[in-house]
């Protein structure tokens, strides 16, 4: 799977839906809500939308949280290990 822009505005958009129709449940984390928080969603004038959150903050537990629900609706299999231990 590669981190394209679509991969990550389908990401963002599932783990809305998800949060929406209270399929998650978040134990009370400042940090967590916070950044789910704080991520905005920008219309371009090429009609695309980009994510950013705000200069100063982080958005790594966001997308964390986001990728991990894509992962999972996707059921993603990798064809070939992507790491091997020696």
């Amino acid at each position: 799977m590669f981190l394209t822009h679509e991969v990550k505005q389908e990401a963002a958009q599932i783990l809305r839906q998800r949060l929406s129709e209270g399929v998650l449940r978040i134990p009370f984390d400042r940090g967590l809500l916070d950044e789910l928080n704080l991520e905005q969603y920008e219309l371009t004038k090429t009609g695309r939308v980009t994510l950013t959150h705000a200069s100063g903050t982080h958005d790594d537990r966001f997308w964390a949280l986001a990728l991990a629900f894509y992962a999972a609706e996707k059921e993603l299999h990798p064809s070939k290990p992507m790491a091997q231990t020696v």
